[in-house]
């Protein structure tokens, strides 16, 4: 097996507004990290698909998914669902469930003190993978040993410009290992994966090369900024687009209406390319990882782009002596970690198992 290329780690990314301020503790109950699905659309109210909508703690989703498959007798492929949630939290989320000549069950049955039904519609197709609009998340942060003056300093900056759309540590593992695994298996015949699996570690490269370039244009202080030939989204969409950067969209960037963005790198494809100081930024920020590009380009993956930046939105907080509480909307494939790295260093206040 080929040797492992450089690999960027969560704890070398510099950060936007400076050191965490504090410790913290999360999650030292499920209650202290709750999640609500922000839906991308309205089920139609007819069809033979039912979407589930469950209020789980102390599960995971694909936990949620054996649970659906045993009360219902259907097949793992008849169930939906939009996003992955944690297991260590509180969260609202839904499912699709095909119930085409199946029996339709008392849906109330499933409700135990892990799992509560929300809500029951017809829609005539599968819920798919990152069709939400985005989450809420309700956060208390116990513990806190931070000021409070310099934390609401922060927390209105915030408020104001947003974080770095970092990739959080779910993405890496818990051990943050997985960039590692994804070149075992590209480069060691003898290491096989399930399909599933393979999806998780390249995701892993792409991750840690989009936080390479959104490091470099934070230590060049223009990652809240747009700058020539920047590649510009649309927030809260999937919209990219490319123009000269006039006063106009340098006031739509500070209104958090538009972001510059990063590469998901792959083999070329139809996503826009930037040029310019953009596109020297992202190639110098690139060059240390040439090895890992020509992998993911063998594997297929499409080159995407992703915002840089992260609208914090209806930011709110709530500051005692020892506790912080915030709450807040991200779009969908955003991390709350991203949030809270900026504010205190946050140790989890349960053991992984």
């Amino acid at each position: 097996m080929l040797e492992t290329p450089p690999v960027l780690r969560l704890e070398d990314l510099p950060y936007a507004y400076g050191k965490p301020l504090g410790t913290a503790l999360i999650r030292s109950q499920p209650e202290d990290f709750i999640v609500e699905e922000i839906a991308g659309f309205e089920p139609s109210g007819e069809g033979d698909h039912v979407f589930l909508t469950l209020r789980k703690t102390g599960l995971t989703t694909q936990a949620v998914v054996g649970l659906l498959k045993q009360f219902t007798g259907v097949k793992d492929r008849e169930i939906g669902f939009a996003g992955i949630k944690d297991r260590h939290a509180v969260t609202t989320q839904t499912f699709s469930i095909n119930m085409t000549g199946q029996p339709i069950p008392d849906w109330s049955l499933l409700a135990s003190e892990q799992l509560q039904v929300i809500d029951i519609q017809r829609h005539n197709r599968k819920l798919k993978r990152g069709v939400l609009k985005g989450n809420r998340f309700v956060l208390t942060l116990r513990d806190l040993q931070a000021d409070s003056s310099e934390l609401e300093r922060r927390l209105q900056a915030i408020a104001q410009h947003g974080v770095p759309n970092y990739f959080g540590q779910q993405r890496f593992g818990r051990d943050g290992d997985n960039p590692q695994n994804a070149w075992r298996m590209l480069t060691d015949r003898t290491f096989r994966v399930r399909r599933d699996e393979r999806s998780i570690l390249l995701s892993s490269i792409r991750s840690m090369l989009f936080n390479a370039v959104l490091a470099t244009r934070i230590e060049n202080h223009n990652w809240q900024s747009l700058i020539d030939g920047e590649v510009i989204n649309l927030d809260g969409t999937e919209r990219h687009f490319q123009e000269p950067v006039d006063d106009v969209l340098r006031h739509r960037a500070l209104a958090l209406d538009v972001h510059a963005t990063g590469p998901m790198p792959g083999k070329a494809s139809r996503a826009i390319e930037p040029d310019q100081l953009a596109g020297e930024l992202e190639r110098q920020a690139l060059r240390p990882y040439r090895e890992w590009i020509e992998a993911l380009e063998k594997a297929g993956l499409d080159h995407a782009r992703r915002p840089l930046r992260l609208a914090v939105k209806d930011l709110t907080w709530q500051i005692s002596a020892d506790r912080l509480s915030v709450s807040f909307r991200l779009t969908s494939g955003a991390y709350a970690t991203s949030v809270l790295r900026e504010l205190v260093e946050v140790k989890e206040g349960f053991q992984r198992t």
